[in-house]
């Protein structure tokens, strides 16, 4: 039987009738214990890519080594690998207490370890007073809690989960998430996790892998995923609320950048830690404005050359903080994340702070990060 612990997916497609590709070119490298978050809007690839990887589905061209090792046309049942679907199925003849620790008696774990495991995992999903019922019984939070469960109790050395949080609460996610950290932290498992939860995947990974059409769009850490985004895609689809993008043009000495008719001075550092800004100089930009990065600096006075301003269109409280969305006069819409003090109000206006050292530069061309 193959032990998995490194996964290497090298130039990966997969093809469906109608001309529709799932996957276009996928290379990933996921190290022995690491935890790495698949992460893309639905229809991105991402299940696609883990059935691959399971051998659940036969990619139309590339390869899929474990440990070195050549599994592409291995069967699915030889690949010692545990996944947990979104709507995961159980065993309907046994109870939830049965259906986890099912994994672990198979592989002949001592009955006193598993009724520990199995209690502390029941306890972390809140199915401790359901332990005894079938999954006919249950709610379907509840059986998709069991199949998750029971993938964390029946990993091997690879665990492969699809959007297994997804049908959770809020509260139960969160435990969850301890039992994954546990798992990370312990390397007992590389697990690869998809997930459409930008927060799930930023709070849980190693490293991420972003997919969009088929496509991988950026690999990194979390910091180095949401600090510096390859593109446009990932700028806008990484972080909540999204990063503001907006055209402007950087003038040909490279100290400012007009943001339609409000100029915004450069420091010398952003260009230095740049160095092919230099070529757009005189040139149109696309600007990335993270909303945190937006500071309210008072009603009505828009002058300072630091500062966009304009009309408040939306205000959403969020308890310890608003994001607050708002036109300039050109029709430029941006949001900002601000604390719940001050007086803003719809149809209000404000000036807004920019940390011009914190701002991203994209090619109009195509979208790329300078």
């Amino acid at each position: 039987m193959v032990i998995v612990a490194i996964v290497d997916v090298v130039d990966v497609a997969v093809d469906y009738p109608g001309e529709v590709r799932a996957l276009d070119g996928v290379n990933l490298h996921v190290l022995d214990g690491e935890f790495m978050a698949v992460l893309g809007p639905s229809g991105s690839g991402k299940t696609t890519l883990l059935r691959v990887v399971a051998g659940l589905e036969r990619a139309s061209s590339g390869i899929i080594r474990f440990d070195g090792e050549d599994v592409t046309t291995m069967a699915a049942r030889d690949r010692n690998v545990s996944m947990v679907f979104q709507d995961g199925a159980l065993y309907p003849h046994l109870t939830a207490e049965r259906n986890l620790g099912f994994p672990m008696r198979i592989r002949g774990e001592d009955e006193e370890e598993i009724d520990r495991r199995v209690d502390q995992v029941a306890a972390a999903l809140t199915l401790t007073q359901y332990l005894q019922n079938k999954p006919a019984e249950l709610s379907s939070g509840h059986r998709h809690g069991v199949a998750t469960g029971r993938a964390i109790l029946g990993a091997g050395r690879l665990l492969l989960m699809d959007e297994p949080l997804a049908n959770l609460d809020s509260r139960t996610r969160r435990r969850v998430r301890g039992e994954l950290r546990e798992r990370k932290a312990a390397q007992e498992t590389t697990i690869l996790y998809a997930t459409n939860d930008q927060e799930e995947a930023m709070a849980l990974a190693d490293r991420m892998v972003v997919l969009e059409a088929g496509r991988v769009r950026q690999i990194g850490t979390p910091g180095q995923i949401y600090r510096r985004p390859a593109d446009t895609f990932v700028a806008s689809f990484v972080g909540s609320p999204p990063m503001n993008i907006t055209a402007a043009k950087i003038h040909s000495d490279g100290a400012v950048v007009a943001v339609g008719s409000r100029r915004l001075a450069l420091a010398g550092s952003v260009v230095a830690s740049r160095p092919r800004l230099r070529s757009f100089f005189g040139k149109s930009v696309l600007i990335g404005i993270r909303p945190e990065h937006l500071h309210y600096g008072g009603a009505d006075d828009i002058a300072n050359e630091q500062r966009i301003g304009g009309e408040v269109v939306q205000v959403e409280f969020l308890g310890n903080e608003r994001q607050v969305h708002f036109a300039d006069d050109e029709g430029a819409s941006f949001v900002a994340r601000l604390p719940v003090d001050g007086d803003i109000r719809i149809g209000g206006h404000v000036a807004l702070d920019v940390d011009t050292t914190e701002m991203h530069f994209f090619d109009p061309a195509n979208g790329v990060a300078i």
